[in-house]
């Protein structure tokens, strides 16, 4: 790659106090009657997963993916300056992008993702046309939402080393919540090229 949830309701909480004078008054036939059973709800289901705080990611994804499709070759190759990437290069490198972090540098997904974090490199990507960045775009967002979907808070502290030198022949250590709000911000910050590069051409922009 180029280098540049559910919330499940739980019961209200019973104060102690509260249940005292319920059993004064005859409400409780024991004040530990009514405690919340400790069996019904693991810590799983206490914690919210990470895809609460971020749920209008999914509709960036869809509304992205929609901008697009309808692209035809010659609007795919459209750039803002002659110096700058191509709408087609920027939006294999959101695909790519995402795959990197999470699977080459945190372990999701299977090998069908080996080859996604080079998205955005070889003559391919400079010829993908639409229907084929889309998917690549849909494949990359189901591998996130996945993981967002599956990981509470108390999985935002694990670490994870980038898996081959950078340039400096460093290897850096990068937490996943760093990994998640990057990744977050890589496609905010991309999509608007894309749209920047769509509305000066005359052409719909990501219609946020």
């Amino acid at each position: 790659m180029i280098e540049l949830a559910v919330m499940v309701p739980v019961p209200p909480l019973i104060t102690m106090t509260d249940m005292l004078r319920r059993w004064l008054r005859g409400s409780l036939a024991h004040p530990e009657a009514h405690l919340p059973d400790r069996g019904a709800h693991t810590i799983a289901t206490l914690e919210p997963s990470v895809a609460t705080y971020y749920s209008g990611w999914e509709n960036y994804q869809r509304l992205l993916a929609g901008a697009i499709a309808p692209l035809s070759d010659e609007q795919l190759s459209l750039q803002a300056a002659p110096h700058l990437w191509s709408i087609r290069m920027i939006a294999n490198h959101i695909a790519a992008a995402r795959s990197w972090w999470f699977h080459s540098w945190m372990g999701e997904g299977g090998p069908e993702f080996d080859a996604m974090s080079d998205f955005d490199e070889g003559e391919e990507s400079g010829r993908r046309q639409a229907t084929e960045i889309v998917k690549g775009l849909d494949a990359t967002w189901s591998l996130v939402e996945s993981c967002l979907r599956q990981w509470s808070e108390a999985d935002l502290d694990t670490r994870f080393q980038r898996p081959v030198p950078n340039a400096a022949g460093e290897r850096p250590w990068r937490d996943r919540r760093y990994i998640i709000w990057h990744v977050a911000e890589h496609d905010l910050h991309h999509g608007g090229e894309i749209s920047f590069s769509l509305g000066m051409h005359g052409i719909p922009a990501i219609p946020l």
